[in-house]
């Protein structure tokens, strides 16, 4: 009984070492790496948009001026960065 335990666990630790060595090979052999977001752009990619402020004083406080959205440039707008 004992020997058909053993046999079994064997059986098992057999399956689950061929199973991981069958993802790690699938990870080498695409090459590619994981797309992450891009740092910059936090992923949406545009940079700029929001309100800069200026040093024009108009008496109530500083004026902030509206700069426009642009493409992230490390990225080129996709917010992937591949490493």
């Amino acid at each position: 009984m004992t020997w058909i335990l053993l046999g079994l666990l064997l059986l098992v630790a057999l399956g689950a070492f061929t199973v991981v060595v069958r993802v790690m090979r699938s990870r080498e052999a695409d090459g590619d790496r994981p797309a992450t977001r891009c740092l910059h752009c936090r992923g949406t990619g545009w940079v700029g948009g929001e309100p800069e402020r200026t040093m024009s004083f108009t008496g109530e406080g500083f004026e902030n001026r509206h700069t426009p959205a642009r493409q992230c440039p490390r990225c080129d707008g996709t917010g992937v960065v591949r490493i």
